[in-house]
């Protein structure tokens, strides 16, 4: 299972047969041979509860075990699996498409969670989520990547549903990543006061202002802290002179800038 030490452990291989089913839950790793001829047609049923998805049990059983061992190299997956090319050479186009590979998967995770180490324009222009993970341990950095990852993709489908999380400050909340301390990653760090890894910050240099994420790091700890900044129920830190604020931005700021010119190269990320 996902919050097991288990999770990618190699615990079982089953022979398919026509006219069989197999029958489990959906957070146990599973995957199937590459075929070597002919075609493979597959009827799968998904059976979700809506109240078990609002329950606390369900994010518990979804953040991934920070003492998990090792992957079995079987059990790895290009598609969900951010190691993925730690591990194991990363598949052709073609051999992924033959796998299954799921490219658009991909693509939008790699849009929704950007790299630090580029200095990103948008990190100044509107709330920007930044996890910092330089220096950890294999194990920890994949789950609290795969955490944030996850928390990104959940919130943008939210975005695309029009929920209640339509407010103006989770429409234009970015996420960031930083697993190197290369480029412009320190002078970030600086700006977000932090040191050590790994640390959450909720970056606003709009308003100059940081939310620093308190307590031990996890993809539940990082969800709930999102959805008290959504909801303006955190209390956040003024950007400090000392953090180089003026010299990473690397312009002037004009106090007669409205929230309109801050915001009109920016995408719009509500449908």
């Amino acid at each position: 299972m996902v919050a097991e030490d288990d999770h990618r452990q190699l615990q079982k291989m089953y022979s398919h047969m026509k006219g069989r089913a197999v029958l489990h839950l959906g957070r146990h790793r599973h995957g199937a041979d590459n075929i070597e001829t002919g075609e493979r047609v597959n009827l799968i049923l998904w059976s979700t509860s809506e109240v078990y998805r609002k329950s606390k049990a369900f994010q518990r059983h979804r953040t991934s075990s920070l003492t998990a061992k090792p992957p079995h190299k079987l059990c790895l997956s290009y598609t969900h699996d951010l190691d993925y090319t730690e591990r194991l050479a990363a598949p052709t186009k073609d051999e992924g498409l033959r796998r299954g590979v799921m490219y658009d998967f991909l693509q939008t995770r790699q849009n929704l969670v950007r790299d630090l180490e580029t200095n990103p324009p948008e990190l100044y222009g509107a709330p920007s989520a930044c996890l910092f993970l330089d220096g950890l341990a294999t194990g920890v950095r994949f789950a609290l990547w795969r955490g944030f990852t996850r928390l990104a993709l959940n919130l943008d489908e939210q975005r695309k549903k029009g929920t209640h999380y339509s407010h103006w400050r989770l429409n234009n909340l970015h996420f960031f990543v930083a697993d190197t301390i290369r480029g412009e990653v320190p002078a970030i760090r600086r700006l977000c006061g932090v040191q050590a890894s790994p640390a959450f910050v909720i970056l606003d240099c709009k308003q100059q202002l940081r939310y620093i994420c308190p307590g031990v790091l996890t993809a539940s700890v990082m969800q709930r802290f999102v959805e008290d900044f959504v909801g303006d129920q955190l209390l956040g830190d003024k950007i400090s002179d000392e953090a180089g604020h003026g010299a990473l931005l690397g312009r002037e700021e004009s106090s007669d800038s409205s929230e309109e010119d801050i915001f009109k190269d920016m995408p719009e990320l509500v449908p």
